[in-house]
């Protein structure tokens, strides 16, 4: 079983189109898919400010974006770890992995048909970047899939309601093995 978030649910579409026969089950936790025009403006000028302004404004910017007005207040010590991440380790190799990011759209768009193996895809109600609406067009396009929209919750969904995601993860995978 292959479970792929964010950046990670990308490159878990990209495998699972040429490798779905070697997988059980695929799951695609907010998930980037066929992007509008608009979208991809953002993302690409959010590249380029990051480029221009360095690793504090994509902190900056990642945090507004990932976390919901109650996660700051209770969810303070997971923000800062987060935080951490961003900051760490070489920010010249993040702004390439986020080029790739932004540039690897075309090689999903019209192939996940070709994913044939038990899917599930979630998102948060209010992940801008990995949107309810990307997330319905995956389950939509691979056969059988799943689609499970979590109410609320942004785009760390998994650190903040790790609760409710493990429930939903858990029972994908009990459907898998029994």
């Amino acid at each position: 079983i292959l479970v792929g978030f964010s950046m990670g649910a990308m490159l878990a579409q990209i495998y699972a189109m040429a490798s779905h026969n070697r997988l059980c089950g695929l799951v695609l936790m907010n998930a980037v898919y066929n992007r509008t025009p608009t979208e991809i403006e953002r993302v690409k000028e959010r590249f380029r400010r990051n480029q221009q302004l360095g690793v504090e404004s994509a902190k900056e910017s990642a945090l507004r974006r990932w976390f919901r007005d109650e996660d700051w207040r209770d969810h303070q010590e997971t923000i800062e770890t987060i935080s951490g991440w961003i900051q760490e380790g070489n920010f010249a190799a993040k702004r390439k992995a986020q080029r790739v990011f932004i540039t690897t759209q075309p090689e999903l768009v019209g192939n996940l048909a070709t994913i044939t193996c038990p899917t599930l895809v979630m998102t948060g109600e209010r992940d801008g970047g990995s949107t309810p609406r990307m997330a319905a067009s995956i389950a939509d396009i691979i056969s059988g899939a799943k689609l499970s929209i979590l109410p609320d919750q942004h785009h760390m969904m998994s650190l903040i309601a790790p609760q409710q995601v493990n429930r939903i993860l858990g029972e994908f995978i009990e459907n898998l093995v029994s």
